[in-house]
């Protein structure tokens, strides 16, 4: 995967986390399912809480002053990230430096996380096609999966579907 897969593939990773109420849009739960829709305990979430606070202050400590703290209930405001230039050579080294502590965090995914999310996303559609829904995208290299105008993911066709294809993309 190129650097600029992974960069886009970290983004959408982050959004899951900082706007977990657009993935309810996809109805099939695969996003739900890639940002770590379940519930955790009390321990993990506090744990989580100071791993996204360590990946934060190492963010900052290279450079990238206005990189926010996490939210009380977990991940970033959106606004806060979208403030960032994560193209920059100053963002691609801070985050470079930091990537343990965002694997660690939850933040960022590894390579081999990322693919075999992609795989399960890919057989997943597979199915919904199958299951009556034959225009169903399969996702990009990144994991996006980009509905065509027409195909609604509220569509009653893409709900059942979805039902019957969610074991494949846990």
């Amino acid at each position: 995967m190129t650097d600029s897969g992974r960069r886009g593939t970290r983004l959408r990773s982050r959004l899951c986390r900082a706007a977990p109420g657009a993935a309810a849009a996809v109805v099939t739960g695969a996003l739900v399912a890639a940002c770590g829709g379940a519930a955790h305990s009390g321990t993990h979430h506090r744990t989580q809480a100071q791993a996204l606070l360590a990946f934060s202050a190492c963010i900052r400590a290279h450079g990238i002053s206005n990189f926010p703290d996490p939210q009380a209930g977990g991940g970033f405001a959106r606004a806060a990230l979208n403030a960032i230039d994560e193209n920059s050579p100053q963002f691609l080294s801070a985050d470079k430096s930091c990537r343990s502590l965002g694997i660690a965090s939850g933040f960022d995914h590894s390579t081999g996380y990322l693919q075999k999310h992609v795989q399960q996303e890919i057989a997943q559609s597979e199915c919904i096609r199958k299951h009556g829904v034959p225009n169903m995208p399969l996702p990009d290299a990144q994991g996006q999966i980009v509905f065509p105008p027409g195909l609604s993911p509220r569509s009653p066709a893409l709900q059942a579907a979805g039902k019957i294809c969610n074991h494949l993309n846990p």
